[in-house]
């Protein structure tokens, strides 16, 4: 590049001469008005100027020189340049020169996809600028121009670079200015850290336990070099502050997308980070995330239809969480589905889940049985895994031996004193390659999480005769729907024999505490819920009214990122198995049979649960509405 400035500048120098030399060759004015102007005629008489007029014309040939390329104001004659115009026309060359090497180098490094362009324009404003300004016989004219033909293509490429940048990966700012400066002048300066160093305050690291520690940070070193890895820092550490468990990254060739599953439902990201406070991600930056991903996760940079794998973000102190993720690629679109799971309970108690005393006396009594089959339910994205962590968080384990089965390639959280007996699913393993050596060794709790066979279910059941607890995780959108759902496994004689309590579990979404309202309590709203009529208010998401005539002075809540609903409380239907129950389910498991014994042995259902909650203002009728519907 620097090469090529020189020839350049001789050029430029070149045509600089080829204007100014003309001029300056020329008869100055005033030596021409000294010989006689317009003396046209050999003979004719010879015209004389006055002093005055010979001291006019001098004036105006020097200001003519002095608004031009040329000195000379003071001899009024040629071949006198001057200097100092062309050196500060050579600086603003130089500047080009330099600041044109430096773009051409920093889209190679930043992947920019419009790098030939970026060069294309970088070489051609500022010349064509420079010629323009040289048609300027006004030196004055022609040096603005030229100046302006080389800021303004800079200043819009740094806009451009800047845009859904980190701060410390931004160009021209005053930090960055004013590292600059120093550096120039050798003054002390701390050591400029390395990208991944700065930014969000979240590292990444490979994960898996089938993947040896070495490759684990062989990969994060790996993936630090990508461009898609500080938009991937500060997009999941504003999924761990806002506690989003999920989201994917989506390109569908023509474009890209990012959702955040936010207590239970999708949301774009533009919709909620973005748009308060946050730098809108670039469509290059997007991509390059699903790339990161792969690298961390191990995968194949080719899309094949379907990668999974796992990597490790640490943030805080000693805070960290594993990202579950599976790419699904086809030949236009490409989807990056990442599951957040965090090493630490978020909440410490069956209360905190949104149970009730006598809920959760319940739920522990059961729990803490010296033998039958407990099944702890829910529908998908309801919360099974926590529930089932906090109740084993507060049962009993000190007294007996807990005995927790689950595969090696989808690993729970750990909690304290229960043993993990593992299996590979990838070796074409399932629980009952482990579970006879379980029991062989006289476990009095078994947790058999999401059973993949028949056979496991049985044998778990069999084993309650001799004296041991089994508590199983199923799916289901009711507790009635989880019985009937486990006879499709379970032969009637087997499950009804074996089967002491179902819990399931479904979340509503709890207001904003920072933004909601209070309404007038609908008649008819405490009658369906069964509430008393001295209910005067209930509370429901804030809603943004504008008065015709007055300013409107709505501001959005950041609490909540204006959702109006913040974190999930869990309602609960439990049945506890009676005779009758038993009976029903031997003889005739029909589901509105089940659900009128379950009744009339008092087990308290959604209803009672949900209408709690919205008479103290924890969610909304509306939510309750939504949730029950589903």
């Amino acid at each position: 590049m620097k090469s090529i400035g020189i020839t350049f500048s001789g050029v430029i120098l070149a045509a600089i001469a080829l204007f100014v030399l003309p001029s300056a060759v020329a008869v100055p004015q005033g030596q021409a008005a000294a010989q006689g102007i317009g003396a046209e005629k050999k003979d004719a008489p010879k015209r004389a100027f006055t002093p005055e007029e010979m001291k006019e014309i001098n004036q105006q040939g020097k200001k003519a020189n002095k608004d031009g390329w040329r000195f000379g104001a003071s001899h009024n004659v040629g071949f006198y340049f001057g200097i100092t115009k062309l050196i500060l026309l050579n600086v603003i060359f130089w500047l080009w020169v330099a600041t044109t090497s430096w773009v051409n180098n920093d889209t190679q490094l930043t992947i920019d996809l419009n790098r030939y362009r970026w060069n294309t324009i970088m070489l051609t404003v500022f010349p064509a600028a420079l010629l323009a300004g040289l048609c300027v016989p006004i030196f004055w004219a022609t040096l603005p121009i030229a100046f302006l033909g080389w800021l303004v293509p800079v200043l819009v490429y740094v806009v451009h670079r800047n845009h859904g940048r980190l701060k410390a990966e931004k160009v021209m700012t005053a930090d960055h200015i004013g590292y600059l400066i120093k550096r120039t002048l050798h003054m002390s300066t701390a050591p400029k850290k390395a990208l991944y160093e700065v930014g969000a305050p979240i590292q990444f690291s490979g994960w898996g336990k089938s993947v040896d520690k070495q490759t684990q940070k062989g990969r994060g070193i790996v993936a630090r070099n990508t461009p898609g890895y500080n938009p991937l820092r500060a997009l999941i550490y504003k999924s761990v502050q806002f506690n989003i468990p999920e989201l994917k990254i989506e390109d569908h060739g023509t474009g890209v997308n990012i959702q955040l599953l936010v207590d239970g439902i999708w949301h774009p990201w533009k919709d909620l980070l973005a748009e308060r406070g946050h730098e809108e991600l670039t469509v290059e930056e997007v991509r390059s995330m699903i790339a990161t991903v792969k690298t961390l996760c191990g995968c194949r940079p080719s899309n094949l239809p379907r990668q999974s794998g796992q990597f490790l973000a640490q943030y805080g102190t000693k805070q960290k969480a594993v990202a579950d993720c599976t790419i699904q690629a086809n030949a236009t679109a490409e989807q990056a589905h990442i599951v957040i799971q965090f090493q630490a309970l978020p909440f410490d108690s069956l209360a905190g889940l949104g149970m009730n005393p006598d809920r959760e006396a319940e739920v522990k009594k059961m729990i803490n049985l010296d033998k039958g089959l407990v099944i702890l339910s829910a529908a998908p994205r309801q919360g099974l895994r926590t529930m089932t962590n906090v109740a084993f968080d507060c049962a009993d384990r000190f007294t007996r031996d807990f005995v927790t089965v689950e595969d090696v390639n989808k690993p729970y959280m750990e909690i304290e004193n229960i043993q993990v007996v593992s299996y590979d699913s990838s070796k074409k393993e399932s629980p009952m390659t482990v579970l006879p050596d379980v029991f062989f060794k006289e476990a009095k709790v078994l947790l058999l999480r999401d059973p993949v066979n028949v056979e496991s279910l049985k044998l778990c059941c069999d084993e309650i005769k001799n004296e041991r607890l089994i508590i199983t995780t199923f799916r289901g959108v009711d507790s009635v729907d989880t019985i009937l759902r486990m006879l499709k496994f379970i032969d009637r004689d087997t499950l009804a024999g074996a089967l002491t309590y179902v819990l399931n579990q479904r979340l509503v979404r709890r207001l904003c505490p920072e933004c909601k309202e209070a309404i007038p309590a609908p008649a008819q709203v405490l009658r369906q819920l069964g509430l008393p009529a001295s209910i005067e208010t209930i509370c429901r998401k804030r809603v943004h009214t504008v008065v015709p005539g007055q300013k409107d002075t709505y501001e959005p809540c950041p609490h909540c990122l204006e959702i109006g609903y913040k974190g999930r409380a869990g309602i609960y239907d439990g049945i506890i198995i009676n005779d009758e129950i038993r009976q029903l389910i031997r003889t005739n498991p029909d589901p509105k049979l089940l659900r009128q014994a379950a009744l009339r042995a008092k087990c308290r259902g959604f209803l009672s649960d949900a209408a709690r909650l919205v008479a103290d203002g924890t969610t909304s009728y509306e939510e309750l509405v939504r949730v029950m519907k589903g």
